[in-house]
This record gives structure tokens, C-alpha cells and sequence, in this order.
């Protein structure tokens, strides 16, 4: 796969446990597949004491380009209304 920029598709995420102010959070991603240009990683989320958050999130690999134009196009279209 050629290397390029991503966007976010999805997210999935629990919410397990609360973390009081001052403690460490620690993140930790995996990529766990790849279809063609989507990416899935599992995510999780770790306070000093307890497992905090885990999940999904889905990347898709885009073409920066045609990316950028479709945004300037939109800002524009935005503009003239």
C-alpha cells in the first residue's frame, strides 16, 4: 500500500471507568486490518488503576488532492450562499 494521508471514518469506543485529575492515561492503538484502503485499529485507554476505554476506530487511506480540492470546493460553495 502506498503511503498517503488518512482520514477518520468511525470510531467505536466504550467508556469503562472514570480517571480522577493527576492520574497518567496511556494509549495504547493497534492496527488489526487492512481492506484495500481502510485501516481498523483497536484502541485502548488505561488509567494508573484501570482499563478506561476500548474500541474500534476506522481510518480510510485518501488521495490528499482530490481530498483538498473537495474541501476547497465545499468552502467555496459555502461562501456563495
Amino acid at each position: 500500500m502506498a503511503k498517503g494521508q488518512t482520514v477518520g471514518i468511525h470510531i467505536n469506543v466504550s467508556h469503562d471507568a472514570a480517571t480522577p485529575t493527576g492520574l497518567e492515561v496511556t494509549a495504547t492503538v493497534e492496527l488489526i486490518k487492512v481492506d484495500g484502503r481502510k485501516l481498523l485499529f483497536s484502541v485502548e485507554a488505561h488509567d494508573e488503576i484501570d482499563l478506561i476505554s476500548k474500541g474500534q476506530h476506522e481510518r480510510f487511506v485518501i488521495n490528499k488532492a482530490k481530498f483538498d480540492a473537495s474541501i476547497a470546493n465545499k468552502a467555496t460553495h459555502n461562501k456563495a450562499n
